[in-house]
């Protein structure tokens, strides 16, 4: 313990930071001192159920009594006991169902982790999942000079394997509000996320807001929604991967499940929504009358404290670590601040509501006034939903209470609030929503959608240059293909559905040379299974126009819906948002784009502006100035998106749609940004994985010539080099040995003196013997081993 104490000194005096936990809250703390140059972490990944607890070793389950309280069963399962609310840290709550999960440190979210610009950050990675492999990546952070450090399986990294421990180590050059998320299969679903933040000087924060300034903050806190389901993050991934998305609610269901749809008649829900959870905490989603929801269960709350007679200034900062559904987030009468997306500061915007996809994240602060002089006010998270089968439905919802200190939370009828005061939209003050999907609202609703590129970036920054000798321009459709060939829609990025190629690039560069498996560009499949891979020439302004098509209407209904796409290693400039054509009164999708053709009909390779002087980026519309960065950006169905970036960050960088799903289907690809040789070396510890084969040649000569077990770090060029070895080894013991019997021999004849000579014999004088025996060894020595003879 002594030896713990002073190694344990000894890090804090080089200004290291060991954190294994944290006490659930959701204020943001950050993890050490200001001028500390390296913090560190502790994350353990493993399986927990929901709604327990652990006493003296076991894990026994949560229930919340009749009278609101929340109780413990004994493990005897004759009792209950009474569990005091500053005592319940350690129960994921979720949506008050038992479901087992993947925790962080015995947490959903995991711990959050706060850190300042400029420090290197070290997080020790444990795997202690029975069957699964796991990375985690850390979504906002570039990852300059450590690609291999971004945390993607299968691109750049081997995977985390049970019992393993991984160190990530980097440097926090990205300030503002991230996240970090598994990024293996449908695991971040199952709760391996939680919140990333970088906190900047407050000098740097000044001078990058320019002349839009931030008022002093009272508190600063996180704030996550997920969507929640009642079954496995993998059973739902399966029910997709074999199109059998009918049976959502059920294979015993007699009723199957049909999508629902959003404003615009396109699919939001192609899901069930179940139940949501802030920071952790939710409600089971209620959709039959006469039944309520759980009052019981613990709600996140975010508490106001020295409210002064002006208000206090709080600011939120959002992340959607969804598998699947978009939400609209409000605070009852407190307007919304936007005030950076992405992690990157925008010049203040004040709207009543903000939208975010998967993959997003929005700052925002409030002035917490209590203006209705209640005390308690609802936070909704609603989803897009708004019919089913033609008919109108209410979204998917689940809330969160803002209370100010001075109010005892009322602990019977919390959600009561949430029925009766919420904003009303009128003509004379109709309610702004930033970040829609879509481009108009029914207008008897009174809400206008603000397109996310009326934004602006404080400083004004110029949009990157369009140079036509260091300028890379490429259409890229995010939809769903393959009908034809598969009998299902499947999800691609110009009709092809990625695979994980055969070994991490980024570790192991050298397996590209086989090509095997990539795509082949400049073609135009219908659908096509391989490693979707692009270059982008280092040094060149990229514009990227992202797309999502929708597929012909089977039956009547519009296949297709809107994406969020991100790409790691870079913040892009959003320059415009092509919408499709809409019903400008009732906001019904009407026909896609018509800025862009596709001769195939397909709309993979062959996409093309329509107006062929719109290349070379001379696209009308365009942000010129300021335009906002983003790295998770929504493309609307049927319709587009410009972005650029500098490609200035050598490395392999996957790119994919942030819904869990969808990018577990194919559609994501890697951008291989500059050579080889540009992009700075993974450490070579970390080559560990891939695929494995072996001949049965090299089978055959392990088992006829067994190795010690130290030997075990061979290649298959070893094995062969070693065959190789062994056949030569064999040959030279053989000549020797018949050397050595044939020497005998003459030096049997010599002692005879006699010698041969055409089938006879001769003696030999003893003065000829020297000759003759030199002049056998020359041979040998000139590798002639035909023994000496007349």
């Amino acid at each position: 313990m002594r030896i713990f104490i002073l190694f344990h000194g000894i890090l804090l005096s080089l200004g290291v930071v060991i954190t294994h936990g944290a006490v659930r809250t959701n204020k943001v703390t950050p993890g050490s001192d200001e001028d500390q140059s390296t913090v560190e972490f502790y994350l353990v990944i493993e399986h927990k159920f929901t709604m327990t607890k652990k006493v003296n070793g076991k894990t026994l389950p949560v229930r919340v009594m009749s009278n609101g309280t929340l109780s413990y069963r004994t493990a005897s399962c004759d009792d209950f006991i009474h569990i005091d609310e500053d005592d319940s840290d350690d129960i994921i709550f979720a949506d008050g169902g038992y479901k087992l999960v993947h925790a962080i440190n015995g947490s959903i979210p995991g711990p959050p982790i706060v850190v300042y610009e400029g420090q290197q950050v070290v997080v020790h990675v444990t795997n202690k999942l029975i069957n699964e492999g796991t990375t985690i990546h850390w979504h906002g952070v570039k990852q300059r000079n450590s690609p291999w450090m971004d945390g993607v399986g299968a691109v750049s990294q081997c995977t985390i394997n049970p019992h393993e421990t991984f160190t990530y180590r980097f440097i926090a050059d990205d300030p503002g509000t991230h996240w970090y998320h598994a990024h293996v299969g449908a695991q971040r679903t199952e709760g391996i996320y939680g919140a990333f933040t970088v906190l900047e000087k407050k000098a740097d924060e000044i001078k990058r807001r320019g002349s839009d300034k931030l008022p002093v903050f009272g508190s600063d806190h996180h704030m996550i929604v997920q969507d929640w389901l009642k079954e496995s993050s993998v059973y739902v991934a399966t029910l997709l991967h074999f199109d059998d998305v009918s049976f959502a609610t059920g294979f015993d269901n007699p009723v199957c499940f049909r999508s629902s749809k959003q404003t615009d008649g396109i699919d939001s829900g192609v899901l069930p929504f179940e139940a949501g959870i802030i920071n952790g905490k939710g409600n089971l989603h209620i959709t039959q009358p006469g039944k309520n929801i759980n009052e019981g269960l613990p709600t996140e709350t975010f508490v106001v404290e020295n409210s002064a007679s002006g208000g206090v200034a709080m600011r939120f900062r959002l992340v959607n670590a969804a598998m699947h559904f978009a939400f609209r987030v409000s605070i009852d009468h407190h307007p919304l601040n936007v005030i950076a997306t992405d992690g990157n500061h925008v010049n203040t915007m004040t709207v009543e509501s903000v939208i975010i996809y998967g993959g997003e994240r929005y700052d925002f602060w409030i002035n917490a006034t209590d203006p209705l002089g209640t005390g308690v006010y609802c936070v909704r998270f609603e989803t897009l939903e708004k019919e089913k089968n033609g008919k109108r439905i209410e979204p998917g919802k689940v809330y969160a209470l803002l209370r100010y200190q001075n109010v005892k939370p009322d602990k019977t009828n919390k959600f009561k609030i949430c029925h009766e005061n919420r904003n009303k939209c009128t003509a004379g003050k109709p309610c702004l929503v930033l970040n829609c999907p879509y481009r108009f609202y029914p207008v008897e609703e009174n809400t206008l959608c603000i397109p996310l590129t009326d934004l602006r970036s404080p400083l004004m920054d110029p949009t990157h240059n369009s140079d036509p000798e260091h300028f890379t321009e490429m259409f890229l459709n995010y939809h769903f293909s393959g009908f034809d060939v598969l009998g299902q829609w499947v999800p691609t990025v110009n009709g092809r559905r990625h695979q994980p190629f055969i070994m991490p690039p980024q570790v192991y560069p050298q397996s590209l040379d086989s090509k095997h498996g990539i795509c082949k560009l400049g073609t135009n499949p219908d659908v096509d299974e391989c490693t979707h891979m692009v270059e982008l020439p280092l040094g060149n302004t990229i514009q990227l126009v992202l797309m999502t098509t929708i597929s012909p209407a089977i039956n009547g209904v519009l296949n297709g819906n809107s994406h969020p796409i991100h790409i790691h290693g870079h913040s892009f400039q959003v320059l415009k948002v092509g919408w499709p054509h809409y019903n400008n009164m009732t906001g019904r999708y009407m026909q896609r784009n018509s800025d862009f053709e596709c001769p195939s009909g397909l709309c993979h390779d062959d996409v093309r502006w329509r107006n062929s002087s719109w290349y070379n980026g001379n696209i009308p519309g365009i942000v010129n100035q300021g335009a906002p960065l983003k790295d998770t950006v929504l493309v609307p169905a049927g319709g587009y998106v410009v972005i650029r970036f500098k490609a200035d960050n050598p490395g392999f960088w996957y790119s994919h749609c942030h819904i869990e799903f969808h990018n577990d289907e194919g559609m994501g690809m890697i951008f291989k940004e500059g050579a080889i040789s540009d992009m700075n070396a993974a450490p070579p510890d970390m080559q560990r994985c891939g695929d494995f084969s072996f001949s049965e040649d090299t089978f055959n000569e392990l088992m006829a010539n067994p190795r010690p077990p130290g030997q075990t770090d061979t290649t298959q060029e070893d094995f062969e080099n070693t065959k190789q070895y062994n056949k030569i080894l064999v040959v030279a013991l053989g000549t020797v040995s018949t050397l050595l019997v044939l020497s005998i021999i003459y030096h049997v004849y010599q002692i005879s003196a006699r010698k041969v000579k055409k089938q006879g014999y001769e003696r030999i004088p003893s003065d000829e013997t020297s000759s003759r025996q030199h002049a056998v060894y020359d041979r040998i020595n000139n590798k002639s081993y035909k023994y000496y003879h007349e």
